[in-house]
């Protein structure tokens, strides 16, 4: 039977834990309008049935196979959605008690060792259409080379399967932020994705990476579009691009996905959740970036511009969140700020048109 395969990468995933009595779904509810990828509450650390219920209807999924079993709760949750559900855990304690778990559930199936190892033994038994959920990298988090090592060998197990149509989710991306102490980045991430199909789509959902088949033809909502052109803009030859689609981000506070985007901002900054390695670029810079920009929207100049300098101060120097500040500083009639700020972004580039006439709007209120 021809796989279709879709992966799902993701850290720390919180389902309440329903019982050891599991009775299948046989189909998800039928979808009443065009569904599209989209932000929504997986991209805050857990992964929701209704999600779930989505990627079914939308990809038409037989079995959810996940890299690191935990404490079980996804599985238990999947087993009542999928045909069967494949688990891993390299933890012979946690393994043990997951067994356990799983003994009334006869559509699980729980294997002890490393996710690579039993993925390369078991993947090819698999029937039906798959749902990875590669999550075992979570446990690195304050350790790159670690995370990096872990999730490149599970793509590789996939990819030495031959499977070439998955849609690929990854959690807690923040780990892969480039910073100066090593150069690995999202976009040698989504190469790592791309060796298994080259054809594969790869969007950010906040702190979440999505790819599939571009065969699949599942339309992508504009700020996910947006958030994922501006994660990855490394090519300054590009820079309106990541312009335009930042002004995306900073006009979609009347959308329901910027709740998703604030909570973003809460769980990573704010309450300090994110357990991250000490180095010179704040992983979640990008999601101070995305809540300036929603003040910004909001016209809301002040908490903006702190958010921007927020940014500034955890490493993100780049012109164009100086282009932001200098915005919110002349809206605040902080003209000395806007025109210090305007500096750094018409010495970056030169032949910014709208830099040059904020400038010289500045001069003549001087």
């Amino acid at each position: 039977m021809y796989k279709r395969v879709i992966l799902l990468f993701a850290s720390f995933i919180a389902f309440s834990s329903l019982g050891a009595d599991v009775s299948i779904k046989e189909n998800p509810p039928a979808k009443t309008e065009e569904e599209m990828i989209e932000l929504e509450n997986t991209t805050l650390h857990h992964l929701d049935t209704n999600f779930l219920e989505k990627l079914i209807r939308m990809f038409k999924l037989d079995v959810f196979v996940e890299t690191s079993t935990y404490l079980g709760e996804t599985s238990i949750e999947c087993a009542k959605l999928f045909k069967e559900v494949y688990t891993v855990e390299e933890n012979h304690k946690l393994f043990l008690k997951a067994k356990k778990k799983f003994k009334n559930v006869p559509n699980v199936y729980c294997f002890e060792g490393t996710a690579d190892t039993v993925l390369k033994k078991h993947l090819p038994k698999i029937q039906g259409r798959i749902l990875f959920w590669l999550d075992s990298h979570h446990k690195y988090a304050l350790d790159k080379n670690q995370a990096i090592s872990a999730l490149n060998k599970e793509l590789d197990a996939i990819k030495a399967s031959e499977v070439k149509d998955a849609v690929v989710l990854i959690n807690q991306i923040q780990i892969f932020q480039k910073t100066e102490e090593d150069g690995y980045s999202l976009d040698q991430l989504k190469e790592s994705v791309l060796e298994i199909n080259p054809d594969y789509q790869f969007w950010i959902l906040g702190n979440i990476a999505i790819a599939f088949p571009k065969q699949d033809n599942v339309p992508v909502s504009p700020l996910v579009k947006a958030c994922t052109t501006s994660r990855l803009f490394n090519d300054e030859n590009f820079y309106q691009q990541v312009l335009q689609a930042e002004k995306v981000i900073m006009e979609s506070f009347a959308q329901k996905e910027h709740l998703i985007l604030d909570g973003l901002h809460e769980a990573f900054t704010v309450q300090k959740q994110a357990k991250i390695a000490k180095v010179s670029e704040d992983p979640a810079i990008h999601y101070i970036l995305w809540k300036g920009l929603s003040l910004l929207g909001q016209k809301q100049y002040f908490e903006a511009s702190r958010c921007f300098h927020s940014a500034v101060a955890k490493g993100c120097h780049h012109w164009r969140v100086y282009w932001y500040i200098a915005q919110a500083e002349y809206e605040r009639r902080n003209l000395l700020e806007a025109e210090r700020a305007l500096q750094r972004v018409l010495k970056a580039v030169p032949d910014f048109s709208e830099a040059k006439e904020l400038a010289e709007k500045i001069k003549v209120k001087n």
